[in-house]
């Protein structure tokens, strides 16, 4: 019904990313409940520091809910491909 990822540690830090939830499951807490485990897996084995990205307002309150807060943001910028 829904799945999300963490990046292998390195300096005891992981990303929390992918989290997605299926249309009929949305609106049940999955995505809140997936990244709270995979925080507390990698808590458990050895990380001291997890961050995410939330890509929309609807993302951001999840993971406030899961007890992140903002810290920061970060700018995005792509940039044409040279031919």
């Amino acid at each position: 019904m829904g799945a999300g990822v963490c990046s292998v540690p390195a300096n005891q830090t992981t990303e929390i990313a992918g989290i997605g939830v299926r249309v009929p499951f949305r609106r049940r807490g999955v995505a809140g409940a997936l990244t709270t485990r995979l925080v507390r897996e990698a808590f458990d084995a050895g990380v001291t520091m997890a961050f995410l990205m939330a890509a929309h307002e609807e993302e951001r309150r999840i993971y406030t809910r899961a007890g992140f807060s903002t810290i920061g943001e970060i700018l995005h910028i792509s940039l044409p491909h040279p031919q």
